[in-house]
């Protein structure tokens, strides 16, 4: 699933971290509002709106005008609005790619109010330190995301109430995820049962899908090392556990058509969360995972591109650019009968030039489909020489030996040096397990 941003929920990503906290509603206060807590009400009802429409530069101006008129931080419930106001300046900064003033808006909250004994500044402080994390992770300073997560469980790790206990949840789950990302499997794996152990019984929808994510990214670090059996019980128990977590059925769905090689199987269970989902985010993820399914396996390109428009529709803050580019690289856009190699080509090249790091995390599965469908369908060749001519040896290092690798034998990834080689690997790992469960030269019917 990918997670990774702001409001993301499942996606196609095995092994991927727990979305960002999103806006906090407005609370119900206990007390009659003052007429100047009446206006900030409204202006944040507007900045919400604007929020939602995508006007992210609007909300953070509105942000600004609460923070203008909050000077009077003696009283708790004006301590607490401006600690939310903060939060959702920063997340609004966020989506504008301002990652810079959005770190130091969260930082903002956890040191002003980082030492406060309120419950209601002590959610927002931990909302404020994991987003903090996740936006470092998404900016490849997984170090330093992980030294953030370890604040989140060390401060608030013994929480009862509620909304801690989800941010501990979901920094677990990013901290294993990052240690899994850079090879430390037994201590993701770790992070992971703590997750597990910890929140099983829990009965709240948020506790539960967070123990789901914890079983799906489990069963994928476990997936190389032991039975798929095993694996796969582990998914099937994450869509049982968390019945209105989308992500559980694209977890399983993505398990049997990458690691397992059961396509159709795979079909079934995205349409299935298709027709008991009714959250818009996690439906336009199962959309577009079965437009890669339908496109690249099962050839049926008529499908594929009523559920590639249907991920597309509204993608804006859900898909980044680099998970739009790709779902529009897949050959399904003409009704040539023959495969637009330059359009395939040319999508996959906005996405790895786009500038987004989730390209290589939150969208790898995607890419790795494609290049596996560039190999299958033998445009191997032709798909080196059109990366060559964008000078892909120099720029994009990593993925030209990696496909070269898978195309013309692993052994190229030895004559590479260490520095490229690692995020090769990585890469030609997934492309080099879908090769040997598919092949080389299957060829899906074209309708």
């Amino acid at each position: 699933q990918k997670g990774r941003s702001g409001r993301a929920p499942a996606s196609t990503q095995p092994g991927s971290p727990a979305p960002k906290t999103d806006l906090p509603a407005i609370p119900e206060g206990a007390h009659e509002r003052t007429p100047s807590e009446l206006r900030e009400m409204d202006l944040e009802s507007k900045a919400l709106s604007q929020f939602d429409r995508g006007d992210y530069a609007g909300a953070v101006s509105s942000w600004d005008q609460i923070l203008t008129n909050q000077n009077d931080l003696g009283a708790i419930n004006t301590r607490a609005r401006r600690a939310r106001t903060l939060f959702n300046k920063a997340l609004s900064l966020e989506r504008l790619r301002q990652d810079e003033a959005a770190l130091q808006a969260y930082d903002q909250v956890a040191s002003t109010f980082g030492q406060a004994m309120e419950l209601s500044l002590q959610v927002q402080v931990a909302r404020a330190l994991f987003n903090k994390g996740s936006l470092l992770g998404n900016l490849d300073l997984r170090l330093a995301a992980l030294e953030v997560y370890d604040q989140v469980i060390s401060r608030f790790g013994t929480a009862t109430h509620v909304p801690l206990q989800e941010q501990v949840a979901m920094a677990l789950v990013n901290k294993g995820y990052t240690l899994g990302f850079h090879g430390k499997v037994q201590a993701a794996l770790e992070a992971y049962d703590q997750v597990i152990n910890k929140f099983q019984h829990a009965t709240e929808d948020s506790l539960r899908e967070q123990v789901a994510r914890a079983l799906i990214n489990r069963a994928f670090l476990r997936a190389d090392t032991q039975a798929l059996e095993c694996t796969e019980a582990d998914l099937r128990r994450a869509v049982e556990h968390a019945t209105k977590f989308g992500g559980s059925k694209v977890g399983l769905g993505n398990f049997l058509v990458d690691v397992k090689g059961d396509p159709q199987a795979a079909l079934e269970i995205y349409l299935a969360g298709l027709r008991s989902e009714t959250d818009q985010e996690s439906i336009q993820y199962l959309h577009g995972n079965c437009a890669y399914v339908l496109a690249l396996s099962l050839g049926d390109r008529t499908s594929a591109r009523f559920h590639a428009e249907k991920a597309l529709a509204g993608a804006k803050g859900i898909l980044s650019p680099a998970g739009q580019a790709l779902l529009k690289a897949l050959p399904v856009w003409s009704d040539a009968e023959a495969i637009d190699w330059s359009a395939v080509f040319g999508g996959i090249g906005q996405a790895v030039e786009c500038g987004d790091s989730r390209i290589w995390t939150v969208f790898l599965d995607d890419l790795q489909r494609l290049l596996w469908f560039v190999v299958a369908q033998g445009a191997g060749e032709a798909f080196c020489e059109w990366m060559e001519a964008a000078d892909y040896p120099q720029t994009q290092a990593p993925l030209y030996h990696a496909f070269v690798a898978a195309f013309r034998g692993e052994d190229h990834l030895l004559r590479i040096n260490p520095e490229v080689r690692a995020p090769a690997e990585r890469i030609f790992a997934g492309l080099a397990r879908r090769l040997k469960l598919y092949g080389s030269s299957r060829k899906p019917k074209r309708d």
